[in-house]
């Protein structure tokens, strides 16, 4: 009984502290990108100069090292499609703190009409973070 709480204590403070991780400039960051459900995936990476970077990949995975500059968008975004489950996940390799750690899986694409997605628009991005 008191594993189980000590265990269950350790989930909850490490939770907390995913949330409340920080950079610094210069730091590295690691980000990958798991997804099943479709052959390949489309995503977006921000590169350092600022200029987007349109993917495509039929590898199962998507990974990517960027290095934090205050203001910046880091991360891999998928691009949502009917079908896809992805798992993503970001952490500072200083510090080995995780920054991100989500999965979703879309229904529908919501680019298409008719969907309630495409009344709203795209989501909001999932699997990055403004450093």
């Amino acid at each position: 009984m008191a594993t189980t709480t000590v265990a269950a204590a350790a989930i909850a403070t490490a939770g907390a502290g995913a949330a409340q991780a920080t950079t610094y400039y210069g730091d590295k960051v690691r980000s990958s990108i798991y997804y099943s459900g479709t052959n390949c995936m489309n995503y977006v990476i921000w590169k350092e100069d600022g200029s987007k970077f349109d993917g495509y990949t039929c590898r199962g995975v998507v990974e990517v090292d960027q290095i934090v500059n205050k203001g910046d968008w880091l991360g891999i975004e998928p691009t949502p499609a009917a079908g896809l489950y992805v798992s993503c996940h970001t952490f500072n390799l200083r510090t080995y703190e995780t920054l991100v750690s989500k999965g979703e899986y879309w229904d529908e694409d919501y680019a298409g009409s008719g969907s309630l997605g495409s009344l709203f628009g795209p989501p909001p991005p999932m699997c990055m973070f403004h450093a």
